[in-house]
């Protein structure tokens, strides 16, 4: 039978192709999982939420002291992932990071087969190309960040719901995944509310709704009982409501809808362009397409519309100060899905018989799109140009090589192209084939550049004299800590250390409710070594900069001697022992 499946997939030259590129995506995500990636933000960021697991595996207990349970009730189903991975594979970088690097190449098989169904064979493959090989997204993939838990659950979710004739077990999966898109991460939330909006709509006009309704409480029950019992193994309750009072008045109490939403649209357009400003460009010359076919929009259409959309909303509702990239990650599964569709439109047209002259109401409409465009265009001419231009791929590492011209050149050329695009979408409206032609060679050119943009940086990645292994490297320094010491370290340390050595650590990453005070921390008899930053501090943890942290520990610890210096992702960082090696 396998190889029955085989010859046909042979002869048939599609499926081989599609067989090449996610043989592609499997090796861009796999090889070398264990080696530095090029982004020490991205770095920093993942290797916190593998505490709770990496603690409970080698040291049997989740954390040393209540505030810690702060990323595993963040994230409680990344937290069972990594324990699995560490109890079966051990603990490691490379098994630390293989459940998300796996969990987004499954999303990506249900991306490729929801476009399948949306647009052609084509275009299907067009849009898996255009994800997969992303390069930011790549990067992302091949970390342990949690929100990688968003390109599986949200590509599952809209898999179900978009199946033409809608079955109540479809509903219920369809809400299930989605649900569960808030039980990897409170942030998630935007995809799940606008998920139950739009069923409840579409209930409303399709009839059964009682049925159906049954059926969304039931898959967001089933996902509220999945976090109780993750909570539950965990040991967590008691932690569980003063974290999220702190998450929301952290992110969401300090919001000012009329204060935050200028500076955090500013920067919320500015991450969307360092990451890929081919791709947000090719996106808005897709928007009028979808505008001229919204009468063929279906309900996966419409959805995506209205997901892309209130996610919009709920990034301006965010305090500019925890603004980042991690806030965006998901918007490109929306985003490239429709770019996708626009582009199955553009090909899927005829010409328009009649040459008919645009109507009152679509040019007011154009008109309406149009000013919009221009407005944001004027914007960001007004504060940018002359600035350095938001890099794409704003990596540190060997990516600066790569980076785009620092002059005004870069900006003016994306504000004339837009702006003769903006123009030219009133007369748009009038079905113009040729104009058409004109707008799909553009959308294409742009994609093609995207395509050559993020192919260099991948090669450039896997070139052999960037793959670095420091973190195995920095091996020889846990012979300097021994194992059954104690210790104290801010989130650079941690990270560089925790998954190499089998030492506890009291570890603080400048939040959650009810720290401990540090001098309580250092004061401890158990306690022995200190890790700190010696490139920043300045920085401050437990509510002291790194340099008055570190003089304290010397006054209180005459003897303290520091032991090396190593590097973890390009970041200096001190071992200290407190009895002087002795």
């Amino acid at each position: 039978m396998v190889n029955t499946v085989l010859k046909k997939i042979i002869k048939n030259k599609y499926w081989l192709l599609v067989l090449l590129v996610f043989g592609l995506v499997l090796l861009s995500r796999f090889l070398f999982l264990g080696a530095d990636l090029p982004s020490t933000h991205v770095e920093i960021e993942e290797k916190l939420v593998g505490y709770n697991p990496r603690n409970k595996v080698l040291l049997n207990h989740w954390a040393l002291y209540s505030n810690w349970y702060q990323p595993m009730i963040y994230g409680p189903i990344q937290g069972l992932l990594s324990f699995l991975s560490f109890r079966f594979l051990g603990v490691g970088l490379a098994q630390f990071r293989l459940p998300m690097a796996l969990g987004s190449f499954i999303g990506l098989i249900f991306f490729f087969l929801i476009l399948l169904k949306q647009t052609n064979r084509t275009f299907a493959l067009l849009g898996l190309v255009l994800y997969a090989l992303n390069f930011e997204i790549i990067v992302w993939n091949r970390s342990a960040l949690t929100e990688n838990l968003y390109l599986l659950f949200m590509p599952l979710s809209l898999y179900f719901i978009s199946k033409e004739n809608l079955k109540a077990e479809n509903i219920f999966f369809g809400v299930f995944f989605a649900a569960l898109n808030i039980v990897a991460k409170l942030d998630g939330y935007t995809f799940y509310l606008t998920m139950i909006l739009f069923l409840f709509i579409w209930s409303l006009k399709t009839g059964s709704f009682a049925k159906k309704m049954k059926m969304i409480i039931l898959g967001s029950v089933t996902a509220g009982v999945i976090l109780l019992v993750l909570f539950a193994f965990f040991g967590a309750f008691k932690y569980v409501l003063p974290m999220y009072r702190f998450y929301f008045d952290t992110i969401v109490g300090q919001s000012s809808l009329l204060k935050e939403i200028i500076p955090t649209f500013q920067k919320f357009i500015l991450i969307l362009l360092s990451i890929d400003p081919y791709t947000i460009l090719v996106f808005l010359l897709s928007l009028p397409v979808l505008i001229i076919n919204r009468k063929n929009l279906n309900k996966t259409d419409w959805f995506m519309i209205i997901f892309l959309s209130a996610t919009v909303i709920t990034r301006l509702q965010i305090p500019t100060a925890y603004m980042y990239w991690k806030r965006v990650i998901f918007l490109f599964f929306p985003l490239y899905y429709v770019i996708s569709r626009a582009l199955f439109f553009l090909w899927k047209q005829e010409e328009n018989s009649s040459k008919r002259l645009t109507s009152p109401k679509e040019f007011l409409l154009g008109l309406i799109i149009s000013s919009f465009y221009s407005l944001l265009l004027i914007f960001f001419y007004v504060n940018y140009l002359g600035k350095s231009i938001p890099r794409p791929y704003n990596f540190g590492g060997f990516t600066e090589s790569f980076h785009y011209s620092k002059n005004s050149f870069i900006y003016l050329f994306f504000i004339v192209l837009a702006a003769i695009v903006c123009l030219n979408w009133i007369l748009l409206f009038g079905q113009s084939r040729r104009l058409k032609k004109v707008l799909a060679s553009l959308i294409l050119c742009l994609v093609l550049v995207s395509l050559a943009t993020n192919c260099l940086y991948i090669a450039k990645m896997f070139l052999p004299e960037n793959i670095k292994y420091s973190y195995q490297e920095n091996q020889k320094y846990t012979k300097l800590v021994s194992e059954n010491e104690m210790i104290v370290s801010d989130e650079q340390g941690f990270r560089a250390f925790a998954y190499l050595s089998k030492n506890d650590f009291y570890f603080n990453h400048d939040g959650g409710p009810n720290p401990l005070p540090f001098r309580e921390v250092f004061e401890r008899k158990d306690l022995r070594y200190f890790i700190l930053n010696v490139e920043e501090f300045w920085r401050e943890h437990w509510g002291f900069p790194n340099k008055v942290r570190l003089e304290l520990i010397k006054e209180t610890y005459p003897d303290l001697k520091l032991m090396g210096v190593f590097f973890a992702s390009k970041v200096p960082l001190a071992i200290y022992d407190k009895y002087g090696g002795k």
